[in-house]
């Protein structure tokens, strides 16, 4: 996954980490718009859940897993427009760092601004 290069609406979350003497690699990919997720152990593929409305209507999902004699979990949670990607392992909650792109171009921000802009001279006009 190039880090650099995220499309619109894609998150990552990495997380490194020593379990027994052994380093590890846990990521979460998200993408905003479609509710698409895939969690990954060492870049191996644990679980993907494929995107769609319902998925993106989604605003919480855990994936468990185990690594050793270490139990952990991946834990998803939108609230609002915030999405929270966390993992826990052992009941501790491992800090990671995360990279986010833009949901939308800057483009379409100015235009529906410059649009209420518009709309507010009308009402203003006519009122």
């Amino acid at each position: 996954m190039d880090l650099d290069n995220l499309k619109y609406g894609e998150s990552v979350k990495i997380w490194h980490i020593e379990l027994d003497g052994k380093p590890y690699t846990f990521r979460l990919d998200h993408q905003w718009w479609t509710g698409e997720k895939s969690y990954y152990i060492n870049d191996d593929l644990i679980e993907h859940v494929d995107g769609g409305f319902l998925q993106s209507a989604s605003f919480a999902k855990d994936v468990t897993f185990n690594v050793g004699s270490h139990t952990g979990k991946f834990k998803y949670q939108a609230l609002g427009r915030a999405v929270f990607l966390n993992l826990v392992i052992d009941g501790n909650e491992i800090k990671g760092e995360e990279k986010n792109a833009l949901r939308f171009p800057i483009w379409v921000a100015v235009f529906l601004f410059l649009g209420l802009i518009a709309i507010a001279w009308s009402a203003a006009q006519t009122g």
